[in-house]
């Protein structure tokens, strides 16, 4: 195995170890930028150290969309799904020992329950150790379901796990064991004293086997959740947050354990708990040195749980985005990460200069990469730095003209290749980059870097306003779910044209006609909606989330009529001016949600989309900014109509209005704004003067209409 392999596979050997205690329990809800399928400083930086693992054949990437999420390798469990023990795996041993089945139940269940910090390593494998040690055992019967009950009855309960308890009346031979069990719920309760007198106990006194190892590395365990206790997970690593003696008590504890166990159950564990130590102390250099030291005992077939906890093991505790590049040069990923992070933009769009890593730091370093067997991801940091910091375009154009685009790319070569794309899309070569992308898509042959570039390419179309291009029968960017992202951005030509392509499918169709339909609604176009409905009923069409739902509306009834949709299409055509009609078409868009541009772009549980926001060309450093496109705005001239520009019409009338329309209107207009004060049927700014105004004439000049007597402010 060569010396690049070796580093990375000694990476992912060490994430196999067990770290119970080391994570934090933080993933997806801490925030993650959108990944590209190339390396860039504006990807999740576990995204990036992906793209490079699956470079050296370590993860595998098969993404159906661009940006894809760093977790979705083969092999790899769900994202944020903890890799734990089936609850069923101790059922079994439990009952073997006469615990009874409610209580494996129910501990099973608070198990199964969400555990921060300490509690996390309160878990069935935890729980399955110490039944399997009892099964063992040669104790009575009668002590080994004793002792088996109390473990199962604070299983799940963390701070609670002392509330109820009492001594357990067990032989002298048990008696090692239950005081282990009050010592490991004292532990989980956080009363780290009473744990560490009883561990230290237990330790010492206890006859070899399972009970004196696992206290003896319970100690470490124990010190090093004490030193955290003023610790919330966000603040500084500093004096007042972190008990320095505390560590040192947690080191020596691992020390000692692995001195007299050096190849016990908790070896891999309690070695894998100084990378956590040395992380609270804030110590850098000590950190890297301890990725370094473990390469030498690198072994092959590393599970998918392993390797993710690798990967986000990195981003949490080597901090990117903040820590010091010092420190990592010698572990040249480690330091990849830092260096692309701190070339992402701020909230402001500007670079943070206080972190950037300029190239020069990244030139003096390029024997670390070499040594590793990354010199040609230091060649392409060298790239980057030069497009994303500098803005060098013609500078990173001259630098890739001799790159090879012949044969498989690896990520970092695509990446090359990426950037100079981007380079002349920036310069807006239109030509160059639109053959620089079609090229490309004739070398490629990993689905991601497909994906990737059909996406670039696409977007250069976009830029130029060629979406014909993308729907062309022949498009090389035809990829479906592109092609379903632009049709928010399509013409009314184009998207009626899409509605007689039998070749498209038939979701890309339905969003075609919802995005007519809703636009020619919006824009208050109702002879070209009625003429849509006419000719393409909803019937034939179909979106999740019940998106085509409101060309059904049934009108209502009661309070307010108002015609079905398709009945009220017809009839305001007739009398645009109509109050009754205009209150309707006004409640129509209140009701069915549309006040509000609805980018309808992939047919998805809503709960996914986040996950796969494709990229637009500011996202890629590119001078350009997304502009808001109204399709059927730029041709017609008519503006966007929310309910309440409906029913600020019939309120705005000079003609004679009738008394019921009018209240309505009034009454309508000012519920707009209950009861925050913003306006939530438009965009409209309308000063509280106005309302007032509303307010003091429906209540004079309609007093008596029901509306009038129901209103009792106007926010």
């Amino acid at each position: 195995m060569n010396r690049s392999g070796k580093i990375l596979m000694f990476f992912l050997a060490l994430a196999a170890q067990q770290t119970h205690a080391s994570g934090d329990g933080c993933d997806l809800w801490c925030g993650e930028y959108p990944n590209a399928y190339f390396i860039t400083p504006a990807n999740d930086s576990r995204g990036n150290l992906g793209l490079v693992l699956e470079d050296q054949g370590i993860v595998h990437y098969a993404p159906k969309a661009v940006p894809f999420h760093y977790d979705e390798f083969a092999g790899a469990p769900g994202a944020g799904e903890p890799a734990t023990q089936n609850p069923n795996d101790f059922a079994s041993l439990a009952a073997g020992l006469g615990v009874a089945a409610n209580s494996v139940q129910e501990a099973g269940a608070r198990l199964a329950g969400e555990h921060f910090g300490r509690c996390l390593t309160d878990n069935a494998q935890a729980v399955d150790s110490l039944l399997k040690s009892l099964q063992s055992s040669n104790l009575p019967i009668q002590d080994k379901t004793l002792l088996a009950g109390e473990r199962l009855r604070f299983a799940g309960l963390c701070e609670k796990s002392l509330e109820v308890y009492k001594p357990l009346q067990v032989s002298d031979a048990a008696k090692p064991y239950a005081r282990y069990l009050e010592a490991a719920a004292a532990f989980y309760a956080g009363q780290y004293d009473r744990a560490a007198a009883l561990f230290q106990s237990l330790s010492a006194d206890a006859k070899p086997g399972w009970v004196q190892e696992t206290s003896l590395y319970m100690l470490g365990r124990v010190a090093l959740n004490h030193a955290q206790v003023r610790y919330d997970g966000w603040s500084e690593l500093n004096a007042e947050t972190i008990d320095r003696t505390a560590l040192g008590k947690a080191a020596s504890a691992f020390n000692a354990y692995l001195k007299a166990f050096p190849q016990g159950r908790y070896a891999d564990s309690a070695k894998g708990l100084f990378r956590k130590i040395h992380w609270l102390s804030a110590d850098g250099a000590a950190l890297t040195a301890d990725y370094q030291a473990w390469a030498t005992k690198i072994r092959p077939g590393v599970a998918g749980q392993a390797l993710l906890d690798f990967i986000n093991e990195t981003e949490s505790k080597s901090n990117p985005v903040n820590a010091p590049v010092d420190a990592l040069w010698s572990a040249p990923l480690l330091a990849m990460q830092h260096i692309t992070a701190s070339w992402r933009p701020g909230d402001d769009g500007a670079l943070q200069q206080k972190t950037l890593v300029g190239v020069d730091a990244v030139n003096a370093h390029r024997s670390q990469f070499a040594d590793a067997g990354l010199e040609a991801l230091w060649s392409y940091l060298a790239l980057a730095h030069r497009y994303w910091v500098a803005g060098d375009y013609d500078g990173v154009i001259q630098q890739t003209a001799a790159d090879a685009a012949t044969g498989k790319l690896s990520n970092i070569a695509y990446s090359r290749r990426t950037l100079r794309g981007l380079a002349l899309t920036a310069l807006q070569r239109w030509p160059e980059a639109e053959a620089h992308w079609q090229s490309l898509l004739k070398t490629v042959e990993h689905p991601g870097q497909k994906i990737q570039t059909q996406w670039l390419l696409a977007l250069t179309w976009s830029q130029q306003g060629r979406l014909d291009d993308i729907y062309a029968r022949d498009s090389t960017a035809g990829n479906s779910d592109i092609r379903d992202y632009f049709i928010h951005a399509g013409k009314p030509e184009l998207l009626e044209s899409l509605l007689k392509r039998e070749d498209l499918p038939s979701h890309s169709r339905s969003l075609a006609y919802f995005t007519l339909m809703n636009q020619f609604v919006r824009h208050r176009d109702f002879k070209a909606a009625s003429a849509i409905l006419s000719a393409h009923p909803a019937s034939g069409y179909a979106l999740a989330r019940d998106m085509l739902a409101p060309l059904a509306w049934a009108g209502q009834k009661g309070e307010y009529a108002c015609p079905s949709f398709s009945e009220l299409l017809a009839a305001i055509q007739q009398t645009p001016a109509a109050a009754q009609r205009l209150n309707c078409m006004g409640d129509f868009s209140r009701t069915q949600n549309w006040d509000y541009s609805l980018d309808v772009i992939a047919d998805e549980n809503v709960s996914d989309e986040p996950r796969h926001r494709w990229h637009d060309l500011a996202d890629y450093g590119l001078p350009f900014k997304n502009k808001p496109v109204d399709a059927f705005g730029d041709k017609s001239g008519r503006k966007i109509y929310s309910s309440l520009d409906y029913y600020m019409d019939v309120i705005n009338q000079s003609g004679k209005v009738a008394s019921e329309d009018m209240a309505y209107a009034l009454h309508r207009a000012m519920s707009c704004f209950a009861s925050s004060g913003n306006n939530h049927c438009g965009d409209q700014n309308i000063p509280k003067e106005q309302r007032g105004a509303w307010f003091k004439r429906l209540k004079s000049e309609f007093k008596d209409s029901r509306w009038a007597k129901e209103q009792k402010y106007y926010w």
